[in-house]
């Protein structure tokens, strides 16, 4: 007997095998759509944090400018808050080097008795005195006080106090004066 084979009709033994690969074709496809997503989920949070970075470079070099225009102008207060006490400095500053030379010199060019005093403020309101041991030097020292030579450093100038040892063996006088000094040269 002769055996056909019908090729059109289905085998029930096959079928069990195709739905494994159904199962198969479908666990794939779940697979592949779950790495899509995953995929563009990496792609979306990649530009989110690259977009992050560039936005906070920038407020990082805002930042640092803003630093770098305020520590400028810091530099710019500090050196005006430094002038403005250089000119309060000045305005209140007695000069007194200049008004202590200017004596000293008058006084030194006649070989006068030296000053034992001295103070001036900044209004060059002036006190000074002198300790003389002899009475030529007393003489000598009062006359060149009184001369125009002497008193035209000065806007007004009076004897404070006079006042003398007698009791010692060395006669010594103590003389202060006080006055204004003239204007060496204007103040700032």
């Amino acid at each position: 007997m002769k055996k056909r084979i019908n090729l059109f009709s289905k085998i029930d033994s096959s079928s069990k095998n195709d739905e494994t690969i159904h199962k198969i074709n479908l666990a794939g496809i779940g697979i592949d759509i779950l790495l899509l997503v995953i995929f563009i989920s990496m792609f979306f949070l990649n530009l989110y944090f690259n977009l992050t970075v560039i936005a906070l470079t920038e407020q990082k070099k805002t930042i640092e400018e803003q630093i770098a225009k305020n520590a400028s102008q810091t530099d710019m207060n500090y050196i005006a808050n430094k002038e403005a006490q250089l000119k309060s400095f000045s305005s209140n500053d007695a000069q007194f080097i200049v008004y202590y030379d200017s004596i000293k010199k008058l006084l030194n060019d006649r070989s006068l008795p030296p000053l034992s005093e001295f103070k001036v403020d900044n209004k060059k309101k002036v006190s000074f005195s002198f300790d003389v041991t002899n009475v030529q030097d007393l003489h000598k020292l009062l006359s060149y006080i009184e001369s125009s030579e002497f008193l035209t450093h000065f806007l007004d100038l009076k004897l404070g106090t006079a006042s003398f040892d007698t009791e010692s063996k060395s006669s010594n006088t103590l003389l202060q004066f006080s006055g204004t000094f003239k204007d060496v040269y204007p103040a700032f």
